[in-house]
């Protein structure tokens, strides 16, 4: 046993690397309470997750996410990260920006069908972020097989959470790949998502599906598949055409978009 010590600390070490890089670019989609004093109990609801993949702060979610702040209400989705490590702060700090666009309805010109993605421009970094948003970098297709271990990080039960569980952070889900949709070896651009064997709520909606080998993310997670009342397998959605059609250079410059929607 003591001479597996260095394998089981070096495993250990990996593991806690791609686990805090994961949670510090893993993202609640929030609603502030700024303007509802019957609120003032929590400045924010949990409406789903995400994750940053640029760091001048280019966040990707579930379109159905964003759905839940349209009309008649229209009000501004928020982006709540978890900073765990301020110089001369010992609490925990939750960092709150608000999102400036949206481009929620992305297809890709050879698929009839729309991916249920959305990407979400917010604020600027503050000089908390002086090296930018901490980001995830994506897995190469390649790299992807049937059965790898996997899993998702996010907000399961939005504000359940910290009323019942007492927890303010996001939470980790492990998986694996149970199927690539909708064959193993299909072209990337014929992509159409991801089987997982993983149980999920409401509020993981919109975090990353992420490699347990490299930590590196493949997809967004989607939401639960139900057989007879019962959720036991989920699906994902390619995170790959978040990154086409020149989406993010697009926001990030400010030039009009595919098909672009204002956040608020």
């Amino acid at each position: 046993m003591q001479g597996n010590l260095p394998m089981i600390n070096e495993a250990k070490t990996k593991m806690q690397g791609i686990a805090d890089a994961v949670k510090a670019a893993t993202v609640a989609i929030v609603l502030h309470h700024s303007d509802m004093p019957e609120k003032n109990n929590r400045p924010f609801t949990v409406i789903g997750s995400g994750f940053c993949i640029h760091s001048q702060g280019i966040i990707v979610t579930c379109k159905h996410v964003l759905d839940g702040f349209i009309d008649p209400d229209n009000r501004q989705p928020h982006v709540m990260f978890y900073h765990p490590k301020i110089p001369g702060r010992s609490e925990l700090y939750l960092h709150i920006v608000p999102a400036i666009e949206a481009i929620n309805n992305l297809k890709l010109p050879e698929l009839e069908g729309v991916f249920d993605l959305a990407v979400l421009k917010i604020a600027p970094p503050s000089e908390g972020y002086k090296g930018g948003y901490p980001v995830l970098s994506t897995a190469d297709y390649d790299d992807l097989y049937e059965m790898m271990d996997a899993a998702t990080c996010g907000f399961p039960l939005g504000n359940y959470s910290p009323d019942e569980l007492a927890t303010l952070t996001s939470s980790f889900t492990k998986s694996m790949i149970s199927s690539i949709i909708p064959w193993p070896g299909v072209a990337q651009d014929k992509l159409l998502g991801f089987q997982l064997d993983l149980r999920v709520v409401q509020g993981n909606s919109g975090g990353p599906v992420f490699s347990l080998i490299s930590g590196k993310v493949f997809g967004v997670l989607k939401g639960g598949i139900e057989w007879e009342g019962i959720q036991f397998l989920a699906r994902a959605e390619p995170v790959y055409p978040t990154l086409a059609q020149g989406l993010v250079e697009s926001l990030l410059q400010g030039t009009p978009s595919p098909t672009p929607s204002k956040a608020s």
